[in-house]
C-alpha cells in the first residue's frame, strides 16, 4: 500500500471521527430538553430521623422452653427439665 493511500485512509478516520464526537455533543446537549427551555437538576439530601426523646427499654430476654416430656438421654429422663 502506498503512502498516499495510508494518508487518505487516516484523513477519513480522523474526520470520521470528529463528526462522531460532534452528533454525540450535539445529542446530549438537547437530550431531554424542550426546545427554549433549560433543564435544572437539583438534589435534595435523605430525610434524616430525630433522635428519640424517651429511652428505649430492650425487650426481655426470651425464656428458656422447658424439654419435651418423655425424651430420654443416657438412660435419664430429661423431659420437662430446662436446658
Amino acid at each position: 500500500m502506498s503512502n498516499g493511500v495510508r494518508a487518505i485512509a487516516a484523513g477519513l478516520l480522523a474526520a470520521c471521527a470528529l463528526v462522531g464526537f460532534a452528533a454525540a455533543f450535539g445529542l446530549a446537549a438537547t437530550a431531554g430538553a424542550e426546545p427554549g427551555q433549560t433543564t435544572t437538576t437539583t438534589t435534595t439530601p435523605p430525610p434524616t430521623q430525630p433522635p428519640p426523646t424517651e429511652p428505649v427499654e430492650p425487650p426481655p430476654p426470651p425464656q428458656p422452653a422447658p424439654i419435651a416430656f418423655g425424651v430420654v438421654v443416657g438412660g435419664v429422663e430429661v423431659g420437662g427439665l430446662l436446658p
